[in-house]
């Protein structure tokens, strides 16, 4: 997020997006590390819940999330570009068209982050874990 607040500086200087963008990308670099971590530890609060172990399941459907929110993401792209007037094949563009190339890339990011943020804030899975993994291990040695 703080990489592109930083391109709001500047959204006309190379220099100032680029390092926003390596901004960003090292900002981003533990979402990617820990998400499919958190993905499979829902694995185990699925089984502390129903007593089934249904990690594949759990993975192909994060899968397919992923792939859908992938394919809306960019058809949203090409949605606003459109809204906003955007021609591929013109010389110049609209102003409308370049104030909606400038929110997609810097102030959208922003707004999702902040939506992504909020969402983490009630995912609590990790403070319960231990007590999940240990009710678990306590089932199993009574089977």
């Amino acid at each position: 997020m703080i990489g592109n607040v930083f391109k709001v500086i500047d959204p006309y200087s190379l220099a100032i997006i680029l390092t926003g963008n390596v901004i960003v990308a090292i900002g981003i670099m533990p979402t990617f590390a820990v998400l499919f971590a958190m993905i499979n530890d829902t694995a185990e609060y699925g089984e502390f819940k129903t007593g089934k172990r249904t990690v594949g399941l759990i993975n192909s459907g994060a899968s397919f999330g992923i792939k859908v929110g992938t394919g809306l993401g960019l058809a949203s792209i090409g949605w606003l570009l459109s809204i906003g007037g955007y021609v591929g094949t013109a010389e110049e563009q609209v102003p409308s068209a370049l104030e909606s190339i400038k929110f997609i890339f810097i102030f959208l990011p922003v707004v999702l982050s902040v939506m992504m943020f909020i969402c983490l804030l009630f995912f609590t899975l990790d403070k319960h874990y231990a007590t999940y993994l240990n009710e678990i291990q306590q089932r199993k040695n009574e089977n």
